[in-house]
């Protein structure tokens, strides 16, 4: 751990990695291709945000650009949202 630095001893320090658990995303595949089906998004370009909307997530850029290519059929946004502005 480089970046700790020397003044704290590494006994006190536990490194808990950013990561996910993959096996929690098994069946999304079967519900991915239930939405694709139900929004025709199979033969879309779909730009995805998903993550939470807060004070530091600038949800106006993604809308502003939703909103500049409106017109562009091919493309659809998508977003999923949590966090304290949803």
């Amino acid at each position: 751990m480089p970046y700790i630095p020397t003044s704290v001893s590494k006994k006190k320090v536990i490194l808990i990695p950013n990561g996910v658990n993959t096996e929690d995303f098994n069946d999304a595949i079967e519900k991915n291709k239930e939405l694709e089906s139900k929004f025709g998004l199979k033969i879309k370009f779909v730009v995805m945000f998903a993550r939470n909307l807060g004070v530091a997530n600038d949800i106006h850029t993604i809308l502003n650009t939703a909103k500049l290519l409106k017109d562009v059929k091919e493309i659809v946004f998508v977003l999923i949202r949590g966090g304290i502005k949803k």
